[in-house]
């Protein structure tokens, strides 16, 4: 029990940029109260003392720590320590911090890149951007080509995509994306894992230590009409935890839809393939029902 404990202290501690201790009458006494402080300050920590009751001070071991008396002050300290996001109203802002984020991976060596990711969850996705498009919109080409790059260089990369069939400008982007997981001399395929959805999930990317953009869809247009980027360490390890599973749920049901069956000793290079081979007959079977109607 007691190493579970201390397993928790640490990855908590580790995890944090400020610790408050909760000055009350146990707290006092607790032998775990100083263990704490003393390990969050050999992580560099700042350590802020709330006393809960009028009469207690803090322990000498606390003295010299910035100190709440009321909940008011509980109240300031939580709004500056939860930046708020920031918010992109257009596509091309959107695009420009998201190209600015990932040229942040860019700047990486070729071996730590390999342990970097970026995750997504869209209607198409980016590999999906045609020149049609770039020629409409040009701010779409800088997002589609460090994508493509990165991946590349060894950036692990998981997408998401649920084609809308009932958009008419979705069967151009359904031909560009599987164009490109058909090419067999892309190399930027070896990193990119595929999952279908068949929801209309919200619109997510996560590039791995840095930011999370979640897209909010305009009533009357096309693409996204609100994003909202955050930089918080918390609501990026709440997103990444959130993505891993939902991304694990998807990518087996992709596979059992498509009946798929990948061997138990398969790599992740292989797993990787059967996935694209379902994505890509769902694409094909997309544009074959298309042409069958129109």
């Amino acid at each position: 029990m007691g190493k579970d404990v201390l397993y928790e202290i640490h990855e908590g501690l580790r995890q944090a940029t400020h610790l408050v201790i909760l000055i009350t009458r146990a707290a006092s006494k607790s032998q775990w109260v100083p263990y704490e402080v003393g390990y969050a300050r050999a992580l560099g920590i700042e350590v802020i003392s709330y006393i809960t009751e009028s009469g207690l001070k803090a322990p000498p071991f606390l003295a010299s720590n910035n100190s709440i008396t009321n909940p008011v002050g509980i109240d300031k300290l939580i709004q500056q320590l939860t930046p708020l996001p920031q918010v992109l109203t257009s596509p091309e802002a959107r695009t420009a911090a998201i190209v600015a984020d990932l040229q942040r991976l860019e700047s990486l060596s070729s071996e730590a890149l390999k342990s970097s990711y970026v995750w997504s969850i869209a209607t198409m996705g980016s590999f999906s951007i045609t020149e049609h498009d770039i020629v409409k919109d040009p701010y779409l080409q800088p997002e589609r080509d460090t994508l493509i790059k990165l991946a590349g260089r060894g950036c692990q990369m998981q997408c998401v995509i649920s084609p809308e069939t009932r958009m008419s400008w979705i069967f151009d982007r359904v031909r560009a994306l599987k164009s490109f997981i058909g090419n067999e001399e892309e190399p930027a395929l070896e990193n990119i894992t595929w999952a279908l959805s068949q929801r209309d999930e919200s619109n997510l990317l996560i590039v791995s230590g840095v930011s999370c953009f979640l897209g909010f869809k305009g009533a009357h247009t096309r693409g996204i009409g609100v994003t909202l980027r955050f930089t918080d360490p918390a609501m990026l390890k709440s997103q990444q935890d959130m993505y891993k599973q939902l991304f694990e749920d998807l990518a087996s049901q992709t596979l059992s839809k498509h009946n798929i069956q990948v061997p138990s000793d398969a790599t992740p290079s292989e797993r990787r393939g059967y996935l694209r081979m379902a994505v890509k007959e769902c694409l094909t079977n997309l544009l074959d029902e298309h042409d069958r109607g129109s």
